[in-house]
């Protein structure tokens, strides 16, 4: 690959006018991140990575760094008349498709969202536009020809992208393990670029062995002294039951168990319940807190939320019967477009919110600022909201 040193840095001042545009002027530090992967582009790098924390709005410098590459008409095969052919590679759909809406200050007839079903329907992967987005477990999938997988990616020329964008790309996409990486490897040709909110650390260190150092960092505490996050304190609860080993004296009321099994905290509300347990750490945690400030309660599930709420009502001093209430994709009108918002307008003061954390590896601290600050993006305020985690996040995803 070859370009003009100052084609792409260059190009296109234009200020677009769709989504990503209006929802807020662009931050100092979304510019710097823009600036460091046009200049690595021009100096010809293969792999590209931003490592910014969570909330900071990686979505919106992807929109920008693709909106320059598409005025610009850069490519590959260095053909003006051609624009790039752009890959949007998530690992969720509630992903592509929050990028998909937020990068429609493109033309139309230039988006595609790449759909499996729409796939089956015409019996061929979409090849005409500029902007493609679809998520790993598409392009791994496939009906199998002559016996052998045939995932839909393979259908597409191994130099058919210009340019990749890999979202959350510690999740797996760079794991050596990883089948997701059999995509990245028959794409080699296309410049990639992973964002990832994850700091370097031993579990993770496949994906910066992939792309290399970071071209520009942008920290959880970067952030929140920016004011763009909302600062947090982590206070840990521990009790007497935060290990289980069944006995054959203990009542069983539903399910199945296995004897001599060390149950930690990870499995708590997911794969076994206690509700004596739970109710002692909900009234630890209502002792503990200003009830009538607002709180955010994250748990480890949608089921486990919806215990935690009913918990927190019956111990409530308010005389608000809907005091807590449950906020989850089953709960919202509109489900998953809805996860994790607040309707309303916000948390009224001496509400609390019980919410599934948005990734289950997600640090509660992390989550929440994260939260705080996409909803105070939306118009939402959480400003001076408390927070309890009742799962097992104690481990931060980004130190402050």
């Amino acid at each position: 690959m070859s370009i003009e040193n100052n084609e792409v840095l260059e190009s296109s001042h234009v200020k677009p006018n769709g989504e990503m545009h209006a929802s807020h002027p662009s931050r100092y530090y979304q510019d710097i991140a823009v600036e460091r992967v046009m200049e690595a582009i021009a100096e010809e790098r293969q792999r590209i990575l931003l490592t910014l924390a969570t909330g900071t709005g990686k979505t919106f410098i992807a929109f920008q760094i693709a909106w320059k590459l598409f005025h610009s008409r850069w490519n590959l095969s260095r053909q003006p008349s051609r624009r790039p052919r752009i890959l949007f590679l998530a690992d969720r759909n509630i992903l592509a498709n929050q990028a998909y809406n937020a990068f429609s200050a493109f033309p139309e007839d230039a988006m595609v969202r790449i759909d499996p079903a729409d796939i089956r329907k015409k019996g061929k992967v979409p090849k005409n536009g500029s902007l493609f987005f679809t998520i790993f477990q598409t392009f791994m999938s496939g009906p199998p020809k002559d016996g052998k997988p045939s995932p839909y990616f393979g259908e597409y020329p191994p130099d058919f992208f210009d340019f990749i964008v890999i979202d959350e790309c510690h999740r797996g996409g760079a794991n050596d393990e990883s089948n997701w990486r059999d995509i990245l490897d028959y794409f080699a040709p296309a410049v990639q670029m992973g964002m990832t909110a994850t700091p370097k650390r031993k579990d993770n260190i496949d994906t910066y062995a992939y792309f290399g150092d970071p071209v520009y960092i942008y920290s959880l505490k970067e952030g929140i002294n920016d004011g763009f996050l909302t600062p947090f304190k982590v206070k840990q609860i521990s009790t007497t039951l935060d290990e289980y080993v069944y006995t054959p004296d203990d009542k069983l009321i539903e399910g199945e168990i296995e004897a001599g099994k060390r149950y930690t905290e990870t499995d708590f509300n997911r794969i076994i319940e206690i509700k004596e347990r739970e109710a002692h750490r909900v009234k630890l945690f209502m002792e503990q807190i200003n009830q009538n400030e607002k709180t955010l309660v994250f748990c480890a599930t949608q089921d486990h939320a919806l215990a935690v709420r009913d918990l927190i009502n019956q111990m409530k001093t308010s005389n608000d019967p809907n005091y807590c209430q449950r906020v989850t994709a089953r709960a919202a009108p509109d489900g998953e477009n809805r996860f994790g918002i607040v309707p309303g307008g916000g948390v009224s003061r001496g509400t609390c919110v019980a919410l599934p954390p948005p990734d289950r590896h997600a640090a509660h601290g992390v989550t929440f600022a994260r939260s705080a600050g996409q909803q105070r993006q939306r118009g939402l305020s959480f400003d001076g909201a408390r927070l309890f985690a009742c799962g097992p996040w104690a481990d931060s995803e980004e130190s402050p």
